[in-house]
């Protein structure tokens, strides 16, 4: 675990140095030209001496090749790491929670008004979807693409009602009939470009479809289409509505790390600046992995930050 966080201090070190660097076009060229070179053991120039981000950044270059070479050295002792997990987010679960109980209320209440098999339709596609989008991390992602599947698969339902349903006698013509329809889906969904659009449209062909019953009027037929897509619509409307998570859990994490710089400036003692920045590289890892899930990228403040934090260890080893 200690050379899992050396390199954790490292990385952490080497990103921030870099960010500080980029600031300025000459620590940039330097900072590249330190980044190029290929030394095991490299050490600043006296060009390089000058700025303290470039000297921060060859230092920790340093410092990860010494991680990765011990952590080469490491014999695998059988016992599984702790894992980072990204933080829980209660408010993110029950968000979920409560859109799934409003759209399966609100399906309900329409069925129970109406009555009819439109309304029962218009229900399975708001508590379904609800359900699904609400148990996503992120479900705007996914909202669109759900529109176009629920969209293909309620119209293909709609065309074999009409165009198929009418001329099935018995089991023979009824397999014959549903043949294309699932061998499309089939296709679709073993084909990486439409396998997302078509898990939706197969799920919803197979319940618009009716496949069994008897042939409906034209008005029903376009009507359970209709209140298909338009349920599924709805839900989709009020997800993408919703902010994404991925600012709560940036201001979140950038008022503890705040805190954290508070503390470390009003320490008097000495502070072990490779543990310091092993702890701060395990809580940035662990956001950029909840923001990466969440379809955002880590913000360059927190390099910043972490400037902030190496300026402070700077001078509590001057002073102690």
């Amino acid at each position: 675990m200690a050379a899992l966080d050396a390199i954790l201090a490292a990385g952490l070190g080497l990103l921030e140095a870099a960010t500080a660097a980029s600031e300025d076009p000459e620590q940039r060229e330097l900072a590249i030209q330190a980044l190029d070179t290929h030394a095991d053991r490299p050490e600043p120039t006296s060009a390089q001496a000058v700025f303290p981000a470039v000297v921060r950044l060859i230092e920790a270059q340093r410092a990860l090749q010494i991680a990765s070479e011990d952590l080469q050295s490491v014999a695998r002792s059988g016992r599984d790491f702790r894992k980072l997990v990204p933080p829980n987010n209660p408010a993110l679960a029950l968000r979920g929670a409560l859109l799934a109980a409003a759209g399966g209320l609100v399906g309900s209440a329409l069925f129970i008004l109406t009555g009819s098999f439109i309304g029962e339709l218009t229900a399975f596609s708001m508590v379904i979807f609800s359900l699904v989008l609400g148990s996503m991390p992120v479900p705007q992602n996914i909202a669109p693409k759900l529109v176009i599947g629920v969209f293909a698969g309620a119209s293909a339902g709609v065309l074999y009602r009409l165009g198929v349903q009418p001329f099935v006698t018995d089991w023979v013509t009824l397999v014959l009939g549903l043949l294309p329809f699932v061998a499309v889906g089939a296709i679709a969904r073993a084909n990486p470009r439409t396998a997302t659009y078509a898990l939706d449209a197969n799920m919803c062909f197979m319940l618009a479809s009716q496949a069994g019953a008897a042939a409906a009027p034209l008005p029903v037929v376009l009507g359970s289409g209709a209140a298909m897509i338009g349920g599924t619509i709805a839900v989709v409307l009020c997800i993408m509505a919703l902010p994404r998570p991925g600012r709560g859990l940036i201001t979140k994490t950038e008022d503890r790390l705040i805190r954290d710089l508070n503390a470390l400036s009003a320490r008097r003692e000495a502070v072990d600046p490779h543990r310091w920045s092993a702890l701060w590289g395990r809580r940035i890892l662990t956001l950029a992995t909840a923001l990466e899930t969440a379809g955002e990228g880590l913000p360059r403040q927190f390099f910043g930050l972490a400037g902030q934090g190496y300026q402070i260890l700077g001078r509590h080893s001057k002073t102690g």
